[in-house]
C-alpha cells in the first residue's frame, strides 16, 4: 500500500487526504527571570548554610616537621673498620650529605598541609525563611521603586509580631541576591527602629541563630551586613547590650577570624573607608563592650584574644 502524500507547512505535516499532525515538542524548563512570580527551586539535598568540609580521614603528616619516614637499618649498610675516613675532611663525603640535606627538604617542602580555610565560603542555598515566604506572599510588605527603593508597609510595623517577623526577616541577612537582600536589610532596620524596646528585648534570643548562620557563611559582604545591623541593635537600648553578653559564643567566632583583614595603604588615601572588613569588626566590638555592661570585656577577651579594650 502505497503511503499517502505529505506536505510540510511551518513544521505542520499535511496530508493529500485533509488530515495533519503536529509535531511533538520537549518541554524543557526555562530558567529563572528573577521576576516576583518566580518560585525557587529547592532541590532534596541541600547543604546547610554556613556548613564545613568533612576532613579527609588519611592526612600527610610530612609537612609538620622535617622529620621522615625511617626503616630499620640493615646489617651490611653499616660501617666496617677501614671505612671511615679517620677523622679527615673528605669533599666527596660531605657533598654526599649536602645533597641529602637538600632532597630531604625539598620533600618536606612538598609534603606540607593545604591551607586552613578559615576565611573561605562556606555553603549558602537559597533556603532562607525570608525567600520561601516572600514567594509565597506572606510578607506584609512591598518595595517602592524610586530614586533610592524603599518598603512600604502594608500594616503600622508597631502592631506587627515582633517575635515572628524578626528572625524571619534576620534569616535573610545571608541572602546575596535582589531582592531578597534589600527586603531583609531594610525589614531588619524598620523592625529595630520602629518597634518599642521591651519587644525588641524580648526577641534577642530568637535573632542569634539567623545572625550566626549569616556569619558563618564566611561571604564578606554578608559579614559587614551582620556587622551594621548589630550596631543598630546595640544602639536601640542599653539593656540590650547587656543582654547580647551570654551569645558572645555563638557570634563572636567568626569575627575573631576576619578581625585582622585591614588594608594597609601605607601613606595613601582610602576613598571608600566602609570597605574594610577589620575595621568595621573592631567598631562592633568597641560598641558591644560599651552597651555590654562589666562582664563584656572579659568575654569578648576570651573569644577575640587580640581585642583591646576602649574603656579607659
Amino acid at each position: 500500500m502505497a503511503s499517502a502524500k505529505v506536505d510540510v507547512v511551518g513544521g505542520i505535516k499535511f496530508a493529500r487526504n485533509g488530515s495533519y499532525r503536529l509535531p511533538t515538542r520537549t518541554v524543557k524548563p526555562s530558567a529563572e527571570t528573577g521576576s516576583c512570580f518566580d518560585t525557587t527551586r529547592v532541590g532534596t539535598r541541600v547543604a546547610a548554610p554556613g556548613s564545613h568540609t568533612v576532613t579527609p580521614s588519611s592526612a600527610s603528616t610530612g609537612g609538620f616537621g622535617a622529620a621522615s619516614s625511617t626503616s630499620k637499618p640493615r646489617t651490611d649498610k653499616f660501617l666496617r673498620r677501614g671505612m671511615g675516613t679517620g677523622g679527615t675532611h673528605d669533599a666527596g663525603l660531605a657533598s654526599t650529605a649536602a645533597r641529602r640535606r637538600a632532597s630531604g627538604a625539598a620533600a618536606a617542602s612538598s609534603a606540607a598541609p593545604p591551607r586552613a580555610g578559615a576565611t573561605r565560603r562556606r555553603a549558602n542555598p537559597p533556603t532562607s525563611a525570608l525567600r520561601r515566604a516572600y514567594e509565597r506572599g506572606d510578607l506584609p510588605v512591598a518595595i517602592m521603586q524610586s530614586v533610592t527603593n524603599k518598603l512600604s508597609w502594608k500594616v503600622k510595623v508597631e502592631t506587627l509580631d515582633l517575635a515572628h517577623y524578626l528572625p524571619l526577616f534576620c534569616d535573610g541577612l545571608r541572602e546575596v541576591e535582589e531582592p531578597y537582600r534589600f527586603i531583609a536589610e531594610e525589614g531588619v532596620y524598620d523592625l529595630l527602629l520602629r518597634s518599642p524596646l521591651p519587644k525588641v528585648l524580648a526577641c534577642v534570643p530568637v535573632i542569634v541563630v539567623p545572625l550566626k548562620t549569616a556569619l558563618n557563611t564566611r561571604i564578606p559582604s554578608v559579614i559587614k551586613r551582620v556587622l551594621k545591623i548589630l550596631q543598630t541593635l546595640v544602639e536601640c537600648g542599653n539593656l540590650i547590650g547587656e543582654a547580647l553578653v551570654p551569645f558572645y559564643r555563638q557570634l563572636l567566632p567568626v569575627l575573631a577570624i576576619f578581625k585582622n583583614k585591614k588594608k594597609n595603604l601605607g601613606d595613601a588615601m582610602d576613598y571608600r573607608p566602609d570597605d574594610g572588613i577589620g575595621e568595621l569588626i573592631d567598631e562592633t566590638l568597641e560598641k558591644l563592650e560599651v552597651t555590654g555592661g562589666p562582664d563584656a570585656f572579659v568575654n569578648i577577651k576570651y573569644l577575640v584574644p587580640t581585642y583591646e579594650s576602649c574603656i579607659h
